[in-house]
């Protein structure tokens, strides 16, 4: 069973839109990860937290407005791009992953 997030907004659709957040940035910045980062969910009072994880390393927990979430996912269904403020929340999750796989990386 699909679980709803709020308003008909499935966590699937979450998921499906941070991960074409994600594909956009690859394609605008030329990420130089070594794969693509598992998108971790996590419930929060009036919103959700994601993260990214790859390779051992997980980003910090960065939160998500919910009202947000859901006029990006409505967009979304309706074939519209991501929403600027949407793509910068997520693009900061990523800098950070990136941050965190070049300080492992041996000199």
């Amino acid at each position: 069973m699909l679980q709803v997030l709020a308003r008909d907004v499935y966590r699937n659709e979450v998921y499906a839109i941070v991960a074409t957040a994600i594909v956009h940035d690859l394609r605008v910045n030329a990420t130089f990860l070594p794969g693509f980062p598992e998108i971790v969910f996590l419930d929060d009072d009036g919103g959700v937290k994601i993260a990214l994880r790859l390779n051992g390393l997980t980003t910090s927990a960065r939160r998500l407005d919910t009202d947000r979430i859901i006029r990006q996912v409505l967009a979304w269904r309706d074939g519209h791009p991501l929403h600027r403020e949407f793509f910068a929340d997520v693009q900061r999750s990523i800098v950070e992953l990136e941050r965190l796989y070049e300080n492992q990386k041996p000199a």
